[in-house]
């Protein structure tokens, strides 16, 4: 029985150590993640931003296909087909990867912002989001490991702190607080 309790911590403690860096890329990515739909881009920075007034014809229909292709040309920006574009009012916003540009359509002034990649962090970022097939491997490698880690620390304290004690309560309102939330707040 010595042995198993040997070889539980050996091997929470040792997968713990080998995927310290990817816990911690996931946790900063994920925590990078769950706040960009305020507008925070934790993995870019504002490079320039330029302000620019265009003649807008009363005729023009902003939502059509063609204007943000149009906009994109007449002010120099490489058009791109990941942009998301999103009318307030008179505020037109198109959102690319790398700039977005704002114009108030009843005036026609407007600013370009160029955003750059802040270096690391934009790379943890595209971890926690990549699809590339190697690298799904390795994240299904890491969630196999996580719950392993998981069952292995469970396993690890005994006596008055062990899980049969009061470990078993945390783990519970670990389980029930995020289906909480996901049931009703999400």
């Amino acid at each position: 029985m010595k042995y198993k309790k040997k070889l539980n911590r050996d091997l929470h403690r040792d997968m713990s150590y080998f995927f310290l860096g990817l816990i911690i890329s996931f946790s900063i990515s994920g925590i990078m993640l769950a706040h960009r739909s305020g507008g925070m881009a934790f993995d870019k920075y504002e490079k320039s931003s330029e302000d620019f007034t265009i003649n807008m014809r009363k005729d023009v229909d902003v939502l059509s296909k063609n204007f943000p292709e149009e906009l994109s040309q007449h002010l120099g920006l490489e058009p791109s087909k990941d942009r998301r574009l999103m009318i307030k009012g008179n505020r037109l916003t198109m959102s690319y990867t790398d700039y977005r540009v704002r114009i108030n359509t009843a005036t026609g002034k407007g600013s370009v912002t160029v955003y750059a990649d802040i270096p690391v962090l934009a790379q943890i970022k595209d971890l926690h989001t990549s699809t590339d097939d190697a690298w799904k491997y390795y994240a299904d490698f890491f969630a196999i490991g996580m719950l392993a880690i998981s069952i292995t620390g469970v396993l690890i304290p005994m006596g008055k702190r062990g899980f049969k004690k009061r470990g078993w309560k945390f783990a519970v309102a670990g389980i029930i607080f995020p289906l909480i939330i996901a049931i009703f707040v999400l």
